[in-house]
């Protein structure tokens, strides 16, 4: 007799191990206080279900020593990366890129916003509550399934440690985006962990 394989619950996150070293629980945000360290290897974390929206939002906090480094695929043909310590989103050749300039890799924790609109058909780009770069262009929305820890851009894996990672069935508004940063930001720099 034969068991069928049965596919995880949504929300369940399957680790893709291509290496001897996995992605491990470490010191995240003082909002939380564990989030995940990628030793960057060949390590990601990928979400066992499918996501789809047609508007959407990902934010997630990170923080990295490497300038050039993947951070995650928040869906099957978008890319976020680090190119010389400025954030890349590459989104079915559909690019939307912080100005050079930037040192997002100081090992430092960042926020990270990224939101798809249909009208206008849109993509927007933030780092630590600002709007760093906006592209038009013709592939919107989220589908697929989540990755962490690695980008579709020269196979690159993330150097560095993910937390806070949110798929929002919407598009936050500037000051909804700016609140998720200012939240966590001044509990950092006040010294307070907000829950456990």
């Amino acid at each position: 007799m034969t068991k069928s394989k049965q596919a995880p619950p949504a929300g369940t996150a399957v680790v893709w191990r291509y290496m001897t070293t996995l992605p491990q629980i470490a010191a995240g945000l003082p909002r939380h206080g564990q989030g995940i360290t990628f030793p960057g290897g060949r390590e990601s974390v990928k979400s066992a279900g499918s996501l789809r929206a047609p508007e959407t939002t990902v934010s997630f906090w990170f923080k990295t020593d490497s300038p050039n480094t993947g951070i995650c695929l928040p869906s099957i043909i978008a890319s976020l990366f680090l190119q010389d310590g400025s954030l890349g989103v590459l989104n079915g050749g559909w690019p939307c890129n912080q100005p050079p300039g930037a040192n997002l890799a100081d090992g430092q924790w960042h926020h990270v916003a990224l939101k798809w609109q249909i009208e206008p058909r849109s993509q927007t780009l933030y780092a630590d509550g600002v709007q760093v770069a906006v592209s038009h262009g013709p592939p919107v929305g989220f589908s697929g399934s989540v990755i962490l820890g690695r980008a579709n851009v020269n196979g690159r894996f993330l150097d560095g440690t993910l937390d806070e990672f949110r798929v929002y069935s919407r598009t936050l508004s500037d000051e909804e985006i700016q609140k998720l940063y200012w939240k966590v930001r001044s509990s950092m720099a006040k010294g307070v962990i907000l829950t456990r």
